[in-house]
């Protein structure tokens, strides 16, 4: 999902290569599973690339909480294996990571520096990946976002507006908060950090962690308001309920919600609302 907008982003400035687990007819792209580690090193020492953004994740929490050995396999043992790829070639590494990093505990926006304390298998395997990242690599950007959703792949909208199709009335959590983010407005972002890395005329940007997503905090509860509103589909009722009204394998944090502040100032560029990133994907669905 974020790979495909990413990839979109980046070819209008840059020559872009991909690692990919399905055959692409495209010259540029590989077929490699991160989870091999000596196909791994090998295809990124070939490529030998300045900036490896490493986007690759198992990100079905639920599952995650069901088969955590093969979460640590992807998310963990993954990143393991393009970080020292990376490292070989001495190259950037910018590894996308979460706000389930977090416990979700406290009331405020987290910032970066704010203590992580994740209460799942795929919050753990994630900050996991980020200590691998920040022990490992000499040259490194994490990036954490929430509640991505874009055209190529499963996510919090597709989901609401395919049970709109066959429900008149959707029940929806209203004690979870967190910033949805459109992924081609993320890989905007990271675009946008790229072009700041190769910027001679500029002070090279401080390495480490940045928090990246669409402004304007909401519940799941409003997403899908929201969500039903742009569609028009006034037929369709959407009814808070609680976290423990539904139940699910692996924990939520009750308030997941990223300070950006640090990214807008350091790169001098303003995340716009979710929602119209929301219009946007709308749009692209057709």
């Amino acid at each position: 999902m974020l790979g495909s907008d990413l990839v979109a982003e980046l070819s209008k400035n840059y020559a872009v290569y991909g690692l990919t687990r399905k055959q692409d007819d495209r010259p540029t792209f590989t077929v490699c599973d991160i989870t091999n580690r000596a196909d791994t090193i090998k295809a990124i020492e070939r490529i030998n690339p300045k900036v490896v953004i490493h986007a690759a994740a198992w990100a079905d929490v639920d599952a995650c909480e069901v088969n955590r050995s093969m979460a640590m396999k992807i998310n963990f043992e993954g990143t393991k294996n393009v970080v020292d790829g990376c490292r070989h070639v001495k190259g950037l590494l910018m590894y996308i990571s979460t706000d389930f990093v977090f416990s979700g505990n406290q009331k405020e926006a987290y910032k970066e520096t704010s203590m992580t304390h994740p209460k799942s298998i795929y919050g753990e395997s994630k900050l996991l990946g980020e200590f691998y990242a920040r022990s490992q690599s000499t040259d490194y950007w994490i990036i954490r976002t929430s509640w991505l959703f874009g055209k190529n792949g499963d996510n919090f909208m597709s989901k609401i507006l395919a049970k709109a199709q066959t429900e008149k009335q959707l029940h929806v959590v209203h004690d979870q908060r967190g910033c949805p983010t459109y992924t081609k407005d993320l890989a905007k972002a990271i675009g946008r950090m790229v072009d700041r890395h190769f910027d001679e005329k500029k002070p090279a940007a401080v390495g480490g962690i940045y928090h990246i997503c669409n402004r304007e905090p909401a519940s799941r509860y409003d997403v899908a308001i929201e969500l039903i509103r742009q569609k028009g589909l006034k037929q369709v009722k959407v009814e808070p309920v609680g976290s423990d009204e539904i139940k699910t394998m692996a924990e939520r944090p009750k308030n997941s919600t990223l300070d950006i502040s640090r990214f807008e100032k350091v790169f001098g560029y303003e995340m716009r609302s979710w929602k119209d990133g929301l219009t946007d994907y709308l749009k692209e669905l057709g």
